[in-house]
């Protein structure tokens, strides 16, 4: 009988995806096996810079990385209480867990 594979989510922040632009490793995000990448709307609209956006643009439209989209209500609710604390980027990755 087959094993069959796991897929782990992972949520990726601002400062991960402008950390490895910088590296020049952003590509990393597709090839790790058993890992599904994902970024937050808010995320996406956290990376500004021109060279980063169109790096992660890239990365999105090439499958590598998906984007989170929160729509449930009670992820609502669970991200408006952790936007007491957090910024709009932070509190969208603990919801899109």
């Amino acid at each position: 009988m087959p094993v069959e594979s796991v897929r782990r989510p992972v949520v990726v922040d601002a400062n991960i995806i402008i950390n490895l632009v910088h590296a020049d490793r952003l590509t990393l995000l597709g090839t790790i096996p058993g890992y599904d990448f994902f970024v937050p709307e808010d995320v996406v609209a956290e990376i500004v810079e021109p060279t980063q956006r169109d790096q992660l643009d890239r990365a999105i439209w090439e499958g590598r990385v998906r984007v989170a989209t929160i729509a449930e209500l009670d992820d609502l609710i669970r991200y408006a209480e952790s936007r007491r604390a957090l910024g709009k980027g932070e509190a969208a990755c603990l919801v899109s867990e």
